[in-house]
Order: structure tokens, then sequence, then C-alpha cells
């Protein structure tokens, strides 16, 4: 496998966070014997001279698949497997721990309380959930291990690197402190103490650095090729990375949009290229692909579009500037975004496009969220931002070709906005952390397979 181990554990759990994992556990075979000095821990990368993780050594003992639910808010995420999925097989050859979703699930629709009733109920057999804050309801309700025995000796690389204050969240002890019920993961927080040294990691936040300076949103690559045929795709994007290890300023803003009124010329861009492909972008019931959505549903709010969106096409980029507050610079005085007028000119664009039904539509916002995001899925919507991301940046568009009978793949690109920081507003980098947890259960787990299970976790966090 070409990928540095540093790329493994990121390229994993970005597909983790949006499909549920993964197929039934194998009982009645001996625990494995696994040893907590780790091939990937740095002392034994350094001393073995290891680059990627193909020189690492194979697994020997027994193999097991998990059926995992992913409590993460209401569910709806498409699942499917990936043509090109190299990091799943390399996990079960470094550890035994496959992945397979057709067992697994998420909360279809269903708020986590709800989900939580309706499985003990039906006694679904369930190995092990993950989730954010949702996990301290599962928690409550169903029987967990205490893995807190085990975590020093089979979570080596996560005990290192997650900051002190993470392990005292409810989601992961349950409100008892020096407790462990579910593993943290998921590492795009890290500690202050880990730039700078003299940091007591005990009294700093961990840092939020998937807050990018510039915006971004997604946008249907098949759509932006059509209207801008010099776009580099996913596999552009790929291909250079793999020979470069990073992008130029040109081929990162290879569709240079540096205004919220060049965002606007964009979306009609957009637009036209569907006017021009025909059959290509209808869907069912007289449907064709649209532009952009003015919301991700009727049962949610406008945080994806007023907040998220919005902020960045106007320069506000960063946590703390929304549509409820932000930091005005020039009165240094807190004030709500949603009353001043820069705001307001934002909220009248948008009217008037919905009334027109140009570009978008009042969907997204009669809608329920599980309809929407259903839709997205499927690749109804060309450009995406946000909250409102179709899974994994891939979707299954109804192809007319075969009479809606199959789908065809569509991938989503990420685009940057090239939008500068606005003087009235003031970033900020730091905030209260909420990583992914992992609980496993009583009920279809042997405890003697708990240590397998970790060690599968603790590679995905590998440097």
């Amino acid at each position: 496998m070409n990928k540095k181990l540093l790329k493994l554990g990121a390229v994993f759990l970005a597909a983790v966070f949006t499909l549920p994992f993964i197929t039934a556990c194998q009982k009645n075979k001996p625990p494995a014997n696994v040893a907590e000095d780790y091939p990937w821990l740095p002392a034994n990368v350094e001393k073995n001279g290891y680059t990627d993780t193909s020189d690492l050594p194979s697994w020997d003992q027994k193999n097991m698949n998990l059926t995992i639910w992913n409590a993460n808010q209401k569910g709806g995420f498409t699942k499917y497997k990936q043509d090109d999925d190299v990091v799943s097989p390399e996990l079960k050859r470094l550890t035994g721990v496959g992945v397979d979703n057709s067992t697994s699930f998420d909360n279809a629709g269903m708020e986590v309380g709800s989900k939580v009733s309706a499985e003990i109920m039906a006694g679904t057999k369930i190995h092990a959930a993950f989730g954010t804050f949702e996990m301290a309801t599962v928690m409550d309700k169903m029987d967990v291990y205490d893995l807190t025995p085990y975590i020093d000796r089979y979570c080596p690389t996560i005990k290192r690197r997650m900051p002190e204050s993470i392990w005292n969240m409810t989601a992961v002890n349950k409100g008892e402190t020096g407790k462990v019920y579910a593993v943290p993961f998921g590492l795009g927080n890290v500690s202050l103490s880990t730039i700078d040294p003299l940091a007591d990691p005990q009294k700093v936040m961990p840092f939020e650095f998937y807050d990018d300076y510039y915006g971004r949103f997604f946008v249907r690559e098949d759509i932006l090729k059509e209207a801008y045929p010099n776009a580099l795709m996913n596999s552009d994007l790929e291909r250079i990375f793999q020979e470069n290890g990073k992008f130029t300023e040109d081929e990162l803003f290879d569709v240079d949009i540096k205004s919220v009124d060049e965002f606007y010329a964009f979306l009609e861009n957009i637009q036209a290229a569907i006017d021009r492909g025909g059959d290509k972008y209808a869907l069912p019931q007289g449907r064709r692909v649209s532009t952009i959505l003015a919301g991700d549903g009727s049962d949610r709010d406008n945080w994806s579009l007023m907040s998220s969106l919005w902020g960045r096409l106007m320069g506000a980029s960063g946590y703390l500037n929304t549509m409820f507050a932000y930091w005005d610079v020039p009165s240094q005085k807190v004030k709500m975004m949603a009353s001043q007028d820069f705001f307001k000119t934002y909220l009248e664009k948008w009217s008037q496009m919905v009334a027109a039904k140009r570009l978008t539509s009042d969907y997204g916002l009669v809608t329920k969220y599980s309809d929407v995001q259903a839709e997205l899925n499927k690749g109804y919507y060309a450009v995406t931002y946000e909250n409102a991301t179709a899974a994994n940046e891939i979707a299954l568009q109804p192809d007319k070709a075969t009479n809606f009978a199959t789908s065809k793949t569509v991938r989503y690109r990420k685009l940057h906005l090239h939008i500068e920081k606005d003087p009235r507003f003031e970033f900020f980098s730091q905030r209260e952390s909420q990583p992914q947890t992992f609980a496993i259960f009583k009920k279809d787990v042997q405890e003697g397979d708990i240590p397998q299970i970790l060690q599968w976790l603790d590679l995905q966090q590998s440097e």
C-alpha cells in the first residue's frame, strides 16, 4: 500500500464519519495474542526504518468483522463499497479486523434516544458504536465495557496524542472521573502543548484545525468540468499529491473565486452547464439536477447556509462568527449578525433566488432533513456546503439512460473560496473539542477480543 503511516488513519476515518461501519463478529474462537509493542509506534518505525504501511508485518492470528452502529446525528448516510478502497483491506491485513457495511447501521432518521430504545427492544446484534455527544445517551442506556484497564496498554497512540481534557468528557467516561467507557478518536484537534513545549497541557484548549482560513464548498466534478474545462478533477489532485506531496496556490485555486459576486457568477455557470447537459442531469419525476440548496431540511435550523456558507462568502471564516453573534472589530463589541445590514443583503438575495426558482428553490426549507440528505447522496444538487454535503463526497445518481433502473457514480470535489478576511471580523482558532468516541458492547463481544479491536482503533491514529 503506497500510503504513508500518517495518511492511513486520516483517510479511513474520513470515511468512518459518514459511513456506517462493518459486519459480524466471529465467536467461539480464542482471543488473539495482542502485544502492546505495536510496529507503528514512533520508536519502532524509526528503529526498523518503516516508510509506509506496506513495510509493517501482516497479522497472522484471529480475524473478526464487526457490526457497528454509527450514532451520529439522525443518520441517513449512504452505504456503499468503494472500488478503490485501499485503507480497509490494509487495516485488516495489519490487525485482523475487517470492515463491511452489510450489517451495520445508523440512526435512520431517528433521534439517538429513540434509536437506543428501538435497538434494545429488537435485540439487535451490535459489537460497537461511535458518535460524538450522542455516545453519552448510548452508554447511559446500554451495557458497554469498562475499557479503563486496557487503554494504556492497547491504545498507546491514542493515549499519547489526546489532550487530557478529552478524557474527562462525558462521552468518554460517562461522568465517572478516571474511567474510560468509550475511546476518543479523530485527531483533528490537538493541544497547544504539541506545538509549544512550554505550554501546560492541563491549561490549554485543543486547537480546531479543520476551520480553514479560506472557506470551502463541494461541487459535482462532472458538472464542474462541463462549466470549467480546465478545472482539476479529484483524480488529478490525487495524482499531484502522490507525486509532489503538496499543492501550489494555482492548483488549489484553479477555479478562483475571490468575492461573493464571483461566487454567484460561478453558480450561474454551473446552472448553464446543467442546462446544456440534457438527459445527463435528468432525474425521476421530471426533475433535473439543481444548482444549490437554500437549506438542508425543514427540521433543521439555517446554520449550514447562514453561518457556514454565508460567513465564508462575507470573509468571516473561523469559529464564532455566526448568524447569531460575532465580535465586531470596529466597535469592539459582540453583535448579533442577523440584525446587521450586511447580513440582510444576503437574506434578500437568497429570498429573491428562492422566489424566482433561479439557482435554488424552497425545497431545502420545506422538506425533512432525511429526505434532503437522501437526495444529496443521489447527486441531486450540483453544489453543496458544510452540513449539507453528500456522504463521503460520492453520490449515486439515477441514470435516465436505463430509465432510472440503475445509478451512476458521481464525485464531489472540494473547492476553496479565495475570499480574504473582512476587517470587521476576528478569527477565533480555539474551541472546546468534541471528538468521536468508540464504545464496545458486552452483549455481543467476548472480553478477550477487546485488545484486538483496540489495536485496530489505535493503528488508525498512528503517525
